[in-house]
Parts: C-alpha cells; sequence; structure tokens
C-alpha cells in the first residue's frame, strides 16, 4: 500500500501541498492529476525520500521506506551519456528475479540495449525509464507522466504493463495530463489544486463525440504543426506562440507527431485544462 498523512512540501519558503493525505490500495491504481506547475512531481518526489517532507509521513520515505518500489520521474532524468546496459547495471540486484530483458523485449528496446542513451528518442528514454523501475516486479509503483513522448503503440504497452502490474496486487500511482488515455487503467484519482490533495471523481466525464472534443496541445514546432492539419483539413485555433486547439483525438495527434517528429510537450482537454 502506498499512503501519505498529512504531508507537507516545502521548497525554500513556498509551499508546494499543505497537510494533504493520499491512500492506494494494494491492486489499486490511482491518477494524479492536476495543471502544469501545480506540484504533481516535486511532491511524488518528496513522498519518495527523494527531498525532505517539511511534515507528515510517507511509507515511501524515510525511515519506513519500502525497498519495494518502483519510481520513474521521467526520461530527462536519465544519464545521456551512459549507455542502456551499463545504466540498468547501476541498480542490478543478484538477490532479485531482474525482468529488465523481458519488459525491454516487450516495448522493442532490446535492439538498443548498447546504445547511448542521450542517442535514444523521447519515446525510447520513456520506456527505458518504465522498464527500469518495474524490472523487479514491485508492489508500489509510482510513474511520473509516463505517457508523455510514446506514440500509440506504445502507450497501448504502457497500459497492459499497468493492468499486469495491477493484476499482481501493486499499488500504482500514475500523475498524467493524457486523461483521455489513463481513463483505461485508473481506479481512483487525487487532484492537485491549491497545495492541497483532494480525491476526484473517477473516471472524468464522457464526452458526447469525439468529434466535438477540443485537445489544448503545447508543441514545440507550432508552425509546422499548423501546416501539416491544414493539409489534414483539421480545424484549429492558435492560443499562443507555443499553444494550440484542435479538434482531433489525443491518438491522432500523437501518431502525427510520432510520424513527422514533432515534439508534442504537453496536452490536455480543453475542458479539463482547468484542473
Amino acid at each position: 500500500m502506498i499512503t501519505a498523512d498529512n504531508i507537507t512540501v516545502k521548497i525554500r519558503s513556498k509551499y508546494i501541498v499543505k497537510d494533504s493525505s493520499l491512500h492506494i490500495p494494494e491492486g489499486t491504481v490511482a491518477i494524479f492529476i492536476g495543471a502544469n506547475g501545480s506540484g504533481k512531481t516535486t511532491t511524488i518526489r518528496a513522498m519518495t525520500g527523494l527531498i525532505p517532507l517539511a511534515q507528515g509521513h510517507s511509507s515511501l520515505a524515510g525511515t519506513q521506506r519500502y525497498a519495494d518500489l518502483g519510481l520513474s520521474i521521467g526520461a530527462e532524468y536519465l544519464p545521456s551519456t551512459m549507455r542502456v546496459n551499463q545504466f540498468l547495471a547501476l541498480n542490478h540486484d543478484k538477490k532479485m528475479r531482474d525482468y529488465s530483458k523481458e519488459l525491454l523485449d516487450s516495448c522493442g528496446m532490446t535492439p538498443h540495449y548498447r546504445k547511448t542513451i542521450g542517442k535514444l528518442s523521447m519515446g525510447m528514454k520513456q520506456k527505458l525509464s518504465i522498464c527500469a523501475a518495474l524490472r523487479y516486479r514491485p508492489q508500489n509503483i509510482i510513474l511520473d507522466e509516463p505517457h508523455n513522448g510514446l506514440d500509440p503503440e506504445s502507450i497501448d504497452w504502457l497500459n497492459a504493463l499497468i493492468h499486469e502490474q495491477k493484476r499482481s496486487g501493486a499499488s500504482i500511482l500514475v500523475s498524467s495530463h493524457l486523461l483521455k488515455e489513463v481513463e483505461a487503467v485508473g481506479d481512483i484519482a487525487y487532484q492537485m489544486k491549491d497545495q492541497k490533495i483532494s480525491p476526484v471523481s473517477w473516471p472524468p466525464a464522457k464526452h458526447s463525440s469525439q468529434e466535438n472534443n477540443v485537445l489544448v496541445v503545447e508543441i514545440e514546432n507550432l508552425e509546422d504543426f499548423i501546416s501539416v492539419l491544414k493539409d489534414l483539413n483539421i480545424s484549429y485555433q492558435v492560443l499562443d506562440d507555443r499553444h494550440v486547439e484542435v479538434s482531433w483525438t489525443v491518438r491522432d495527434v500523437l501518431r502525427l507527431a510520432h510520424e513527422k517528429n514533432f515534439f508534442v510537450e504537453n496536452l490536455a482537454w480543453k475542458q479539463e485544462a482547468k484542473i
């Protein structure tokens, strides 16, 4: 079980979280939602002992820290100058059954086993981070924005993997902005807002039709992306130099980004972007 009881997280003089709790039973997937900058990643780091808690208790931090923890906090934390096999050797434990090779094979990463991490694509790095977190089949799992950078096929792989870990009795926390994708795996949800963590109803209300959905896409190469949308006759509205609203589905946006090498930084349904 993953628990955080009355935790407060403070960075210098700024409060990230005040007196908040969450509980994730065995065999349960909790989705952690919140706007960019709301403090989800910092909270996860505090819950797992990477930074200190100002107050409260987490089952994954301090003297009560579980050894049985799988943590993926994003591709950006991987050592770019190391090869994949060198990175996996860092925390290899001969006393435990290591499933890293099976995991790498299941997501098509085996051919890249001896490549330098810095030369991998964003999606490959994300899959490596996830495989490293799950290599010993831990019973407590935290995945921070694991769907970012993944193409639709890889999202299916990840969701199937989460279901597999859930069936084994693991307690799982998944933070994500891609709410439509995590609807398939989430059992419960917590929202990060105004320095508080609160339970929210799950899954989100269904949209009346996919055609009427509006996605807010944050993308690096916006002009090229808009040019393709025009060619495909997809409705859009530019919000600023990095954001555009599109009447399209998450899968179609991610598939296009994968095919055209666009770097999508964030996706959110317009109706859910205010969370």
